[in-house]
């Protein structure tokens, strides 16, 4: 699955939760600290945090970030493979697994004083993992706290720990989303387009492919999923058109096998001045031709930080006429680890083709 090649699988993978409490324990009676500890703990474990956080992280990253974000509950490593114990998974379009473990909430003193008041701390440790190879792309402690708030030990206890199953619940948002602003960074993107594409006063009907004659430096596994994405995109933007897939084209227009002609700039405007396939393309009602390519290039900026930079193009030809019109669109970050840009850039090349494609009317251009 293209255009995710940096996929997050989130779980609290060997996580635990302490309900821990700090303080001048020696100036409360030990019943009010085990009291209240025993209905902190209670809290904990009705709000589910270890399943809340990593929901959260998912939801974020979804809402946030140009990245396709997946959940797999109680993915444990591998034993068989130490090396890269998540190997399984990356067969199944996983790049990437975030764990998240040691997530601890803990109330902490804000004073040395006797019976300081308390403020609510939440902490877990994350590790990004690649799964091809096991590789640490990051790993870090993240901590959330909002010292302005403080309470006494009885106040955070008070009415069945209503105060703290609040904060808590607030507290696991902030966590999740401060896990997303450090792990999921977004690229910057830029899109552009050269040439005009005329929108055909009928209906639509196109067929998006790769080709190695037109950009040999795509490999063939990442044009296809090139493919995939750009036609993926275009059926959501421009529900009307006919989306045909490369093979039906092919015997339809040209009467051949995907292969077994050379598509490139030049050579497609020769096949369409020949009469028979302009014949074929009149009778199909096939309007257009997207070719797609590009690559993605890594290089280190710095000691443990690499840029990554991603260049697709879609030459778009309009079958009618010949004329071919270009959408660009790259996406590039420092992250770590390289994290990928293919799909952030591959998601504004595709609404780039949609605008393209019904961005002037055929008598517009008179």
């Amino acid at each position: 699955m293209f255009c995710v090649p940096a996929f997050g699988t989130v779980g609290a993978i060997g996580g635990s939760i302490y309900g821990a409490i700090y303080g001048a324990v020696a100036a409360e009676p030990a019943s009010e600290w085990e009291q209240a500890e025993s209905a902190f703990k209670g809290t904990l474990s009705d709000l589910n945090i270890q399943q809340r956080v990593p929901n959260h992280i998912v939801e974020f990253a979804r809402s946030q970030t140009p990245y396709r974000v997946i959940r797999v509950d109680n993915q444990d490593p591998s034993s068989k493979d130490e090396k890269a114990p998540y190997r399984a998974l990356a067969s199944k379009g996983v790049d990437a697994v975030l764990e998240l473990t040691e997530l601890t909430v803990s109330l902490r003193p804000s004073d040395t004083v006797i019976n300081p008041p308390l403020s609510l701390v939440t902490t877990a440790r994350a590790r990004l993992i690649r799964t091809s190879d096991g590789a640490l792309l990051d790993e870090r402690v993240i901590t959330v706290d909002d010292l302005s708030i403080e309470r006494s030990l009885a106040t955070w206890a008070d009415q069945n720990a209503q105060a703290f199953r609040q904060e808590v619940t607030q507290a696991a948002q902030r966590l999740a989303q401060q896990v997303v602003k450090e792990l999921f960074p977004v690229s910057q993107v830029k899109v552009a387009r050269s040439g005009d594409v005329l929108t055909p006063s009928g209906g639509i009907a196109l067929s998006v492919m790769f080709s190695r004659d037109i950009s040999p430096e795509t490999l063939r596994s990442f044009g296809e999923e090139m493919v995939e994405c750009v036609t993926r995109d275009l059926a959501k933007a421009v529900p009307e058109a006919r989306l045909v897939p490369e093979e039906e084209f092919h015997r339809t227009v040209f009467g051949v096998k995907p292969g077994e002609v050379f598509l490139r700039a030049d050579t497609i405007r020769t096949l369409l001045d020949r009469p028979d396939i302009g014949q074929r393309v009149r009778e199909s009602g096939l309007t257009h031709l997207i070719l797609v390519g590009g690559a993605t290039k890594t290089y280190p900026v710095k000691l443990g930080e690499s840029m990554r930079s991603t260049q697709l193009t879609a030459s778009i030809f309009e079958l009618a006429s010949g004329r071919v019109g270009h959408a660009l669109a790259s996406a590039e970050g420092s992250q770590v680890g390289g994290a990928p840009t293919e799909s952030p850039a591959c998601e504004a090349l595709g609404a780039e083709v949609a605008r393209a494609i019904r961005g002037k009317a055929r008598d517009e251009s008179r």
